[in-house]
């Protein structure tokens, strides 16, 4: 008996480029049915639940990139450079090596 796919279904999760966007899909095999109305109110369901969270997690990021980022110039703030200190002196106490810092000002 063949066991390939019999019923394809796929929606669409993520507007603009389809290269880059994300598709629900889901597959039968072997004998199947066609796809019910509770089969599709459950496809639907399941791809809108997916899409929110997608969009949440892009939402967390933008923010978070906010809060690191200086509007005006979209260089690394304060918050930005904390983060950086914490994580190189992490390092560098983890391997034994040295961390400089070389702080510029300019003087009226």
């Amino acid at each position: 008996m063949d066991e390939g796919v019999r019923v394809l279904a796929f929606v669409l999760l993520t507007a603009g480029d389809p290269a880059r966007g994300l598709v629900l899909i889901v597959a039968r095999v072997g004998n199947t049915t066609p796809w019910s109305e509770n089969d599709r109110e459950l496809l639907l369901t399941a791809a809108h639940s997916v899409r929110l969270s997608h969009e949440r997690q892009l939402s967390m990021e933008n923010l978070r990139k906010a809060a690191l980022t200086d509007p005006l110039t979209r260089l690394g703030n304060r918050r930005a450079l904390e983060a950086a200190l914490l994580l190189d002196l992490a390092e560098a106490r983890e391997t034994h090596s040295g961390l400089s810092l070389i702080s510029l000002e300019h003087l009226p």
